[in-house]
This record gives C-alpha cells, sequence and structure tokens, in this order.
C-alpha cells in the first residue's frame, strides 16, 4: 500500500528532527517556512538565535527539556488530525480549534487559562478575478510557544521567518516577537489592498464622466463599495485588539507579552488608524463618484428632454397653421388669393427659423 501525503510528510518531519537538537548551527535553509502543511521550529530564546525544524509530536518533549527554547508551530490548511494532536499536546480548548476551522472569523482575543488566542482578518487581492478576499489567521500564544493556524494561502509566514533570522536580538523577547511580526506583516498586507481599490476606483473615471449611462460601470461602483464595506469591518476589531493589548495590565497578559514589546503594538496601532482613515477617504470618493455619475447620466435625460421640447415647439407652430386650414371654412379670404399658399409657407418657415434661432441661443439644441 502506498503511504498517504501526510504520511510522508511525518516521515520527512521526523528525519529532520533527528538532526535537531544537537545542531545549532543547521543550515537555514531548512527553517524557512514554504507551502507544508505543518512547519515547526525551535528557538534558543538566552542566544536568539533559530535551533533548527522538529516533528510536531516532538515539540512538547524538547520544550520540556529545553527550558530555555521557545517553538512557532505553523499550519497551513491542517487537517483534522493535526489539530486535534496540537489540542491534546498543548491543552487548547475546543472552542478556539473550531475557530481555527472556519475560512474567516472576526478579529478577536481571548484568553483561556495560560493561553491567549487571537484571531485577525486577512485581506488579499486577487489579480485574476480582479476582487478583495478576505480570510483569518488564528494564533495561540503562551511565554513559551506560539501556532499561527491559516486555512487561506500563506504571505506572512516567510517573512516573519527571515526577519526572526536577522534580528536575534529580538528573539530574546520569545513567542511575543513573533506574534507582533506576524500581526505587522498582517496589517502591512492591508495597503497593497487599499492601493488596488485606489486603481480600480481611478480607472472608471473615463466611465464616471461621460454622458452616456453604462450599467456596469454602476454595479462596478456598487462593489467597489461592497468591498470597501467588508474591508472596514475586518480592520475596525483589529484596533480594539491593539488597544487590548497595549491597554490590558493583568498579570497573565505580560506573562505572555513582556513590557518591552508593547511599543511595537503601539506601532501596529499607527498603522491601523493611518488604513482606517484611507478606507474612510476612500469610501467618501466612491460615495461621491457614484453621485457624479447619476447626476451625469440625469444631465444628459435633461439634455434629450430639452431637445424633444424644442424640436416639438418648432414643428408646433406650422402643425397649427396646417390645422386652421384644414377645418374647411368658406369664409377665409385668404383661400382665393393667388400667393396665399406660399405667403402661408414663408410664415411656417419665418416663425420656425426664429424659433430654432432663439432655442440655439439658449443652448436647448
Amino acid at each position: 500500500m502506498m503511504p498517504s501525503s501526510h504520511q510522508k510528510h511525518r516521515q520527512k518531519s521526523n528525519q529532520t528532527a533527528h538532526q535537531m537538537p544537537n545542531s545549532p548551527n543547521q543550515d537555514a535553509s531548512t527553517t524557512q517556512i514554504n507551502q507544508r502543511e505543518v512547519q515547526c521550529l525551535l528557538y534558543d530564546r538566552v542566544h536568539g538565535k533559530t535551533v533548527g525544524s522538529v516533528a510536531l509530536h516532538e515539540v512538547k518533549t524538547i520544550l520540556a527539556q529545553q527550558p530555555n527554547y521557545f517553538a512557532w508551530i505553523y499550519l497551513l490548511r491542517p487537517e483534522s488530525e493535526v489539530l486535534q494532536q496540537i489540542k491534546q499536546d498543548f491543552g487548547l480548548h475546543e472552542l478556539a480549534i473550531e475557530d481555527t476551522t472556519a475560512l474567516f472569523q472576526r478579529t478577536k482575543i481571548e484568553t483561556y487559562g495560560e493561553t491567549l488566542f487571537v484571531v485577525f482578518s486577512t485581506v488579499m487581492q486577487n489579480i485574476q478575478l480582479d476582487k478583495l478576499e478576505f480570510g483569518s489567521s488564528n494564533i495561540f500564544l503562551t511565554d513559551r510557544y506560539i501556532i499561527s493556524v491559516r486555512q487561506s494561502d500563506a504571505l506572512c509566514e516567510q517573512q516573519v521567518a527571515s526577519l526572526c533570522k536577522a534580528n536575534p536580538h529580538q528573539m530574546v523577547h520569545g513567542p511575543a516577537y513573533i506574534f507582533y511580526a506576524l500581526m505587522n506583516c498582517l496589517v502591512e498586507e492591508y495597503m497593497p489592498a487599499i492601493e488596488h481599490l485606489h486603481d480600480r476606483l481611478q480607472d472608471l473615471k473615463k466611465n464616471i464622466f461621460t454622458d452616456r449611462f453604462h450599467r456596469k460601470t454602476l454595479v462596478y461602483l456598487y462593489s467597489l463599495k461592497e468591498e470597501l464595506t467588508s474591508f472596514h469591518l475586518a480592520v475596525v476589531p483589529t484596533k480594539e485588539v491593539t488597544c487590548y493589548l497595549i491597554a490590558h495590565q493583568s498579570a497573565e497578559l505580560r506573562k505572555v507579552i513582556p513590557k518591552d514589546v508593547i511599543p511595537y503594538f503601539r506601532d501596529i496601532q499607527d498603522k491601523i488608524l493611518s488604513t482606517l482613515d484611507i478606507i474612510q477617504s476612500q469610501s467618501e470618493m466612491q460615495k461621491s463618484a457614484m453621485d457624479v455619475h447619476l447626476a451625469q447620466v440625469s444631465l444628459s435625460q435633461n439634455e434629450i428632454v430639452k431637445r424633444l421640447a424644442s424640436w416639438a415647439a418648432i414643428l408646433a407652430v406650422p402643425t397649427l397653421i396646417s390645422s386652421v386650414y384644414g377645418m374647411n371654412f368658406d369664409n377665409m379670404p385668404e383661400l382665393h388669393w393667388p400667393a396665399a399658399y406660399f405667403i402661408v409657407l414663408l410664415i411656417m418657415v419665418v416663425l420656425s427659423s426664429f424659433l430654432y434661432y432663439r432655442l440655439k441661443q439658449i443652448n436647448w439644441l
């Protein structure tokens, strides 16, 4: 029987684990985050260095043997068996585990005993579909480990792993620094998404400022409004989480997040506030663009009505005169004039030309 992909991955992780903890100078390539389902990295808190990667089932044992070590466990679209394993190994709450299986969860922060559970909203731009995609990143945090679970594509973990390697002096803060780095990376992903929405709105200018009504333009503006609203709803709770991390003074939280790390969260808070301001301005621009487009359409319709009314007035003159002569009365002396027909035609032309001239002057034609 051929082994499953999960078994192959487990065998590969076990082979890597046997090289670990006696090789602190292990090749850095083995510690890079990739697209595997499970990645477990160990760090030395004292020296701030990456120790190496190990198998998931060995993390708990190694942490018990090495009090100066802490672990970063990264799970990308994990199977239920993997979630159950980390639940048993680290005593995670079943409600938190249930939240990690959802594709999208509202940003929140909760405590389960000594474990801090945080959900962050993620925003990515799908260039092919020309729209934003919303997801969530789930983080379990203690002073000995950090577990990050994502159901969407991984974008930040590689950057965070490189950042941790480049700043060993920051790793003395333990899992709290990785937690900050992950959160900071997720927040920085908001800006490209905003720029993408801004570019889409700018591309609509040529369709907005036009005399012709385009239903697709109105539909596109509405979809932009919907995405901006979803974006705003995703970012606002993130601000609440950062405020909680900065202001909360409980002993349990201080044990997980040292006091020296708090200033870094203030920097994240500033980025979130800037993001909210930009989203608000973009929403106002979108609303103005929709109002302008509808106003342009209304003006265009008014112009059409004015032209129709002008031509109706011009044609009303010969119509009125013709209707008078169509009544077949005998006592109409001009009927017997030899030049009456040409005189009446001349009157029609003169009056119609005069109306055309006056309507042209007032821009009705």
